[in-house]
């Protein structure tokens, strides 16, 4: 299916970069360089973060795109706008990519990273109740997940708004067994999301 493969691969490019970090980490942990490994795990985080952000753009945009290029009417598409010069171009394929560019520059002013943005941006394309639909494949409860999510965001947010120091301006722990659980549940949470989307696509 390739409106799913393309947003797997989207998705694998991103995270693929956190694989990466960790295996550098993996590499110096056992050299006396402890503050630059600590630095490695986190950029991994806020790859990490930044990956369900981007996986979630595309979901978007991906699922915006099907029911143009495929007239089908399966999602809710009341917000999304079209700009004029894309709406008259007679050319089928010009007119794809200039309603696919307009898309994007329309999202990239959006965040979907923490459980509420992603919820109501999932809902705003009609894929509602997105926690109770991903626990089952998760295996944790709806709230657990929005808890994991959300605390994982603002671990992001410490390390890149506030350089990750704390109110004694002393760096706050990171360890690379919360990375390797937080790698887990981000697999899971993406690739849970995108079966919840292509089950609706494939009906």
């Amino acid at each position: 299916m390739p409106y799913k493969s393309s947003l797997i691969s989207r998705f694998e490019s991103s995270i693929s970069q956190v694989d990466e970090l960790l295996a550098i980490h993996y590499y110096l942990q056992n050299v006396p360089v402890t503050k630059v490994t600590d630095n490695i795990l986190r950029a991994s985080l806020t790859t990490m973060v930044s990956s369900i952000d981007t996986s979630v753009h595309e979901l978007i945009i991906n699922a915006i795109m099907f029911e143009i290029k495929e007239d089908k009417s399966i999602f809710k598409l009341n917000n999304v706008k079209i700009g004029a010069l894309a709406a008259k171009e007679p050319d089928y394929d010009i007119r794809i990519r200039l309603i696919e560019s307009d898309l994007r520059h329309q999202f990239a002013k959006e965040s979907f990273q923490s459980s509420r943005q992603i919820e109501n941006s999932l809902a705003q394309i009609g894929i509602t109740k997105i926690w109770t639909k991903l626990s089952s494949t998760i295996g944790q409860p709806p709230e657990d997940i929005k808890i994991k999510l959300d605390l994982l965001v603002h671990r992001r947010n410490q390390i890149v708004h506030e350089g990750d120091l704390d109110h004694l301006h002393s760096l706050r722990d990171i360890t690379r067994g919360d990375l390797d659980q937080s790698l887990v549940f981000t697999k899971d949470l993406v690739n849970g999301i995108i079966n919840e989307y292509t089950k609706l696509i494939s009906v």
